[in-house]
């Protein structure tokens, strides 16, 4: 395993002592791929490769893909791609003995070999070598897993969870963007929930009922931006975070979610059912402290919504709950007055 050219191997011995700590596979192959130079962890890495690849061209040997996409030698060794992450490298069956192609996740990380004599121009490459075929499979499990636990799995819309974890990764940044002075930051929250649904469960069934609860999700996906959140908040009740929304504008964009569910055509089997909706309103306050207050506050929007009628947007700002709060409170003053 040397270098044929003894200028290269005079350049090349100048890291070799470095070269040699490492335990990951590498390769030493001139600009134009020939290679050079492996270490034993190199040969580990062919599994069952034969027994020298000197002289062969290393892009013969492995193919390296990125996102689906085969990357040329000019790619791999460019001077802006020291290092390349999560690469798919194909080692080409000719090279082994039990003629089955081995495909390996690697982290590759390539670096140049100059001649001052040749004006400085590469005369060979370094190519370091890190198979993470098993931190990638392990990664991967880890955010299927991860993803299945913040994932409604009936609408597949985002869960609770993911909305507990969403507020205590970004709630603090809201409340002090919205309390900066002359600020023009909002966050609205929208909660709805479809109108007489346990009669529509009780009338078509639970599958009906289930139906109904996917293609309302659809309606919220295909209306919201991709910067508001979308949560299944429990049964058939959904929240809103709106980035950026005032309360004015968020009960705009409730007016036409709740629209389009009333205008949407739930059928199951040969059946159609109607389905509407009630939305309650509200905008984060620099008072609300944590997440529940303004999602209290939006409940309560809601609850005026149902008792208006159904089917229709309530929005509920803050300034009016204190006042209804107060008359809440004068109201039972004057309650125990009379009973004294």
């Amino acid at each position: 395993m040397n270098i044929n050219d003894p200028t290269k191997s005079d350049l090349f011995d100048k890291h070799r002592s470095l070269a040699g700590v490492f335990f990951d596979p590498y390769v030493v192959f001139s600009p134009n791929g020939v290679i050079l130079e492996y270490n034993p962890q190199f040969f580990a890495f062919l599994q069952d490769g034969n027994l020298s690849v000197i002289g062969e061209n290393i892009f013969d040997l492995l193919h390296f893909e990125l996102t689906g996409k085969n990357l040329s030698i000019s790619e791999m060794i460019g001077t802006n791609q020291v290092r390349m992450d999560d690469i798919h490298c194909r080692v080409n069956p000719k090279f082994l003995k039990h003629n089955k192609t081995i495909v390996t996740t690697v982290v590759t990380s390539s670096l140049p070999i100059f001649d001052e004599k040749q004006n400085n121009e590469p005369v060979c490459y370094f190519m370091l070598i890190r198979d993470v075929t098993a931190d990638a499979h392990l990664q991967s499990n880890y955010f299927s897993t991860s993803s299945k636990s913040i994932t409604d799995p009936l609408t597949g819309q985002r869960n609770r969870g993911y909305l507990d974890q969403y507020f205590s990764n970004h709630y603090d940044l809201m409340l002090r963007q919205i309390s900066e002075k002359d600020s023009s930051h909002h966050v609205s929250i929208i909660l709805t929930d479809l109108d007489h649904f346990k009669k529509i469960n009780d009338t078509y069934g639970h599958q009906a009922g289930d139906l109904v609860l996917k293609n309302a999700a659809a309606v919220f996906d295909s209306l919201i931006r991709k910067t508001d959140v979308v949560c299944r908040y429990g049964g058939e009740e959904f929240v809103f975070v709106l980035i950026g929304a005032s309360i004015d504008q968020a009960a705009l964009i409730a007016e036409k979610l709740r629209k389009n569910i009333e205008e949407t055509v739930f059928k199951y089997g040969e059946t159609i059912i109607p389905v509407r909706s009630s939305f309650g309103v509200t905008e984060l306050v620099p008072s609300d402290l944590d997440p529940s207050i303004a999602i209290k506050r939006a409940d309560e929007a809601l609850y005026r919504a149902k008792r208006s009628g159904r089917n229709c947007v309530v929005a509920l700002r803050y300034e009016e709950t204190l006042q209804s709060t107060e008359t809440k409170t004068e109201n039972n003053v004057n309650e125990d007055k009379k009973a004294s």
